[in-house]
C-alpha cells in the first residue's frame, strides 16, 4: 500500500481562514481520539490579507473540504476522519458547505532519522518538525492500518491518506490540495 502525506495548497488568489475563538470550544476526548463541539464552528476570511478566493479545500489551521468531498468520502466509507460542518464567514458572505476535518487515527510509524525529525515536544509527544515524512518500514510491518486517513504519531501536525482517498481526490479534481507520495524505508 502507498501513502500520501495531505497538505494545504493555495490556488491563485486563495483567501486564508481562521476559526474564530468564541467557537473552537471543543470536549476532547483524546482516550478514544473523538471531539464533541458545543457550538457548530465559525471560520472567518482572514482580513490582514487581500486574497478572497475559495478552493475546494480550505486552510485554516486544518484542511477544510467542501461538501461534495465529504459526501464522497463518506459513501465510500473512509475511516479515521470525522467531519464536522463549519460557517465561513468570507466578508459577510456566509457559506454552510465546508467541514473541518478530525483526524483522530494515529500510528507510530515515523522513521525518526530518515525524516530528519527536530524538537520534540512532551506536551504533543510529538517532532513539531520533519524535514521529510519517511515511514519506518519495520515500524508498518508490525502495524495494522485500518484507517485510510490517519497522523503519525511521531509526528501529528501531517495527515496521511492511502491510495483508496488519493484515487477518490484524483477524481473530483480537488483544488486546494496536493498528495505527496511518502517514503517508506
Amino acid at each position: 500500500m502507498d501513502y500520501y502525506v495531505l497538505e494545504g495548497e493555495f490556488i491563485e488568489d486563495e483567501a486564508s481562514f481562521y476559526f474564530d475563538e468564541d467557537y473552537i470550544d471543543i470536549l476532547d476526548y483524546s482516550q478514544i481520539g473523538v471531539r464533541f463541539y458545543n457550538y457548530s464552528p465559525k471560520v472567518y476570511v482572514d482580513e490582514k490579507y487581500n486574497e478572497r478566493g475559495m478552493s475546494d479545500v480550505l486552510k485554516a489551521l486544518d484542511l477544510l473540504p467542501i461538501k461534495i468531498i465529504v459526501d464522497t468520502l463518506v459513501s465510500n466509507y473512509i475511516r479515521g476522519v470525522q467531519f464536522y460542518p463549519v460557517l465561513v464567514n468570507n466578508d459577510g458572505k456566509l457559506y454552510k458547505n465546508y467541514y473541518h476535518m478530525n483526524v483522530f487515527a494515529s500510528y507510530p510509524l515515523l522513521n525518526e532519522y530518515a525524516s530528519e525529525a527536530r524538537r520534540y515536544s512532551n506536551y504533543y509527544e510529538s517532532y513539531k518538525t520533519v524535514t521529510r515524512m519517511v515511514i519506518d518500514s519495520k515500524k508498518l510491518a508490525k502495524s495494522n492500518i485500518v484507517h485510510d486517513v490517519f497522523r503519525v504519531k511521531e509526528h501529528c501536525w501531517k495527515i496521511i491518506v492511502n491510495e483508496k482517498v488519493k484515487l477518490i481526490l484524483s477524481q473530483l479534481n480537488v483544488s486546494g490540495v496536493r498528495l505527496t507520495p511518502v517514503e517508506i524505508i
